[in-house]
């Protein structure tokens, strides 16, 4: 999404109190920093639900936010095993869960705003990378 669109949000239909497409950016980067802290028993950074503590608001922070929290995420992924897997977890963001259900809620978050950040793209004329395919 061009900088100058990451103010867009859908405004015809049912769309009252959605996100900017910014906000989603921030949403999801605040959000796996939370998941995954809760998976190493730290505590979550505080309001996700509204972008969290983080000071980013241009595309390129935003990006390095992003780009951050899923490093983070790798990381604490990289340290789960089947000895440690289905320890409890309990945490605002999570709920009473394990450190792999927690983690597959992260991913299904993931997935579920990556669909309507395909859809924020597309109501702006642009074909997400993903779905662009390759040159034959």
């Amino acid at each position: 999404m061009p900088e100058d669109k990451y103010s867009f949000k859908p405004s015809g239909g049912e769309f009252k109190d959605v996100r900017t497409f910014a906000e989603q950016v921030k949403h999801v980067a605040c959000a796996n920093f939370g998941f995954f802290a809760e998976i190493e028993h730290k505590d979550p950074p505080p309001h996700c639900e509204t972008g969290g503590p983080s000071p980013a608001r241009t595309k390129s922070e935003l990006l390095k936010y992003l780009r951050d929290s899923f490093s983070y995420a790798d990381r604490v992924v990289a340290g789960l095993t089947p000895a440690n897997a289905l320890d409890p977890v309990d945490g605002p963001y999570g709920g009473a869960n394990t450190r792999i259900g927690i983690a597959t809620l992260a991913i299904w978050h993931n997935s579920d705003h990556y669909g309507q950040l395909v859809v924020y793209l597309r109501m702006n004329g642009i074909v997400p990378p993903a779905s662009a395919g390759t040159a034959r």
